[in-house]
């Protein structure tokens, strides 16, 4: 049987295009386990991220 990985990292949503992008590991952060967002959305090429966990208001916020 595989392993299971242990940290999964943080999730960003593009708030162009709405791809969901994982997020990449911060090189000089006090925190072990903290997570930037890409520096471009893969798709779009935008650079407008959210986190996924605060996407629902992001997206209520747009669309009122």
């Amino acid at each position: 049987m595989a392993g299971t990985p242990t940290e999964v990292p943080e999730r960003f949503v593009c708030m162009n295009c709405y791809v969901v992008s994982s997020g990449l590991p911060a090189e000089r952060s006090p925190e072990p386990k903290h997570y930037e967002p890409p520096s471009t959305c893969g798709a779009c090429e935008r650079d407008d991220f959210v986190t996924f966990t605060e996407f629902h208001r992001a997206y209520d916020r747009r669309t009122e």
